[in-house]
């Protein structure tokens, strides 16, 4: 799907951050013989939002964790 959708210059973003019991409730799965493991978004990126919409005071915060992080 990730390929077909590049292909189409469609974005993805794959995720296994799911909410088992949502989705029984919208899906008939019987866990644990059958469960979603994996979703993928796919989307157009807003031509309108900037490369870089982090603001500086919001990257230095990033970067003040990571390096707390990494120590």
């Amino acid at each position: 799907m990730m390929v077909c959708a590049a292909a189409m210059s469609i974005g993805s973003v794959p995720t296994n951050a799911l909410d088992q019991e949502e989705l029984e409730q919208i899906f008939p799965l019987t866990f644990p013989g059958q469960a979603a493991v994996y979703a993928v978004a796919f989307g157009y990126e807003d031509p309108n939002r900037g490369r870089d919409h982090y603001s500086e005071e919001r990257i230095a915060q990033l970067k003040a964790v990571l390096s707390e992080v990494r120590r």
